[in-house]
This record gives structure tokens, C-alpha cells and sequence, in this order.
């Protein structure tokens, strides 16, 4: 089962779409010509400036000239270190002839989803896909 959620703002929309396989968790962010631009591995561990709490390792793939890791990598980190699992994060956005506005709204959308990863966490559990 997978939970969808969308963020638009002045013609842009990004989309993403949260699903698990087993215990871990996987998510994809599309907008406009959507595509593989980059992915991103998160792994859970422990501190290492504190034990008692969770961070991650970050393992990154970009495709030659994305830059779709700068949207991915924070939202792995994020969904990593809020559920404790393994994460994987693909992004692929692409829309014509953005601005520099247009990429501010981007990292605004993409802010405000990341926002929310503790909701779409708490929401899985409920829809039974995620323990």
C-alpha cells in the first residue's frame, strides 16, 4: 500500500509517494518530466557525538548533471532517523526553464514535506503497512 501526498505552489508540484518493502521504507518525489535523477541510501546508527540517539550513514547515486540529491538526501535523512530504518529516496523533478524563484519554491514544497515525515510515519502504521 502506498500513502501519496502532494505539495504545489505557483505551477509547481512536487509529488511523493511513501510505500515500505518489509521494515524498510521507500519514497519517490517526482515533478513535471519525472525521471531518475537521483537516490539516495540511508541507514540507521547510532550517534556519534550521542549514542542514545539515531543518525544515519548516506550513501548517493546522481545521475550525470542532476542535482535532484540536494531534495533527496535531506529527506532520507529525515525519514531514516524518524522511523529508524533503512531508507531509500528517489528523486527525479524536472521542469523547463526554472528561475531562481522557481527553485526556491521547490526547496520551500520540498521543506514543507519534510515537515511531515513524522505524519506519513505515524499514518503507514495505521494503514498497516508499516510496524
Amino acid at each position: 500500500m502506498n500513502l501519496k501526498k502532494i505539495f504545489s505552489k505557483k505551477g509547481l508540484t512536487l509529488k511523493y509517494t511513501l510505500s515500505t518493502l518489509g521494515n524498510d521504507i521507500i519514497l519517490l518525489v517526482g515533478g513535471g518530466k519525472e525521471h531518475i535523477g537521483s537516490v539516495v541510501l540511508a541507514v540507521p546508527r547510532p550517534s556519534l557525538a550521542n549514542p542514545e540517539k539515531i543518525s544515519s550513514t548516506i550513501s548517493l547515486l546522481n545521475v550525470v548533471g542532476h542535482k535532484d540529491d540536494e531534495i533527496a538526501r535531506p529527506l532520507a535523512e529525515a525519514l531514516c532517523i524518524a522511523s529508524n530504518r533503512s531508507v531509500v529516496v528517489i528523486v527525479g523533478i524536472h521542469y523547463d526553464n526554472l528561475n531562481s524563484e522557481d527553485i526556491k519554491i521547490i526547496q520551500i514544497l520540498n521543506e514543507q514535506a519534510k515537515e511531515k515525515i513524522k505524519d506519513w510515519i505515524k499514518e503507514l502504521g495505521k494503514k498497516g503497512t508499516y510496524k
